[in-house]
């Protein structure tokens, strides 16, 4: 919430435009469209990043959301893809997802799929 004083006197900004950001990335969330959501959450911390009840529910939701998208990459054997999803959420904010994201990066699995990729790739 921001104050502002002008020639009406003080009155009271609110960060509607991050609100409605907010409840688009749930709707987003609801329907399975995790890409959207993740995008509209982002969107919310953009508008209000200070904002502990916006900003502070919209960025763990997209982090989880983040690494959701990356595990189907994987089930999905677009190992390469996932490899960039799970190092960019390594260093998050989100303790959690940074750990499981790291960890998942780090798995065996993986590391023997971009092999494959790479192999593939050499065989063309």
């Amino acid at each position: 919430m921001v104050v502002a004083a002008g020639a009406l006197g003080a009155f009271v900004l609110w960060p509607r435009p991050a609100k409605e950001a907010l409840s688009l990335g749930k709707r987003l969330e609801a329907s399975g469209d995790a890409a959207g959501a993740v995008a509209a959450y982002g969107r919310v911390c953009e508008l209000a990043p200070a904002d502990e009840e916006l900003c502070g529910f919209a960025k763990p939701h997209a982090a989880a959301l983040e690494l959701r998208i990356a595990e189907g990459k994987l089930e999905k054997l677009a190992f390469t893809d996932a490899r960039t999803d799970l190092d960019r959420l390594s260093p998050s904010a989100v303790k959690h997802v940074a750990s499981e994201a790291a960890a998942l990066a780090k798995s065996k699995d993986l590391t023997s799929g971009i092999r494959w990729e790479e192999s593939l790739k050499l065989t063309d």
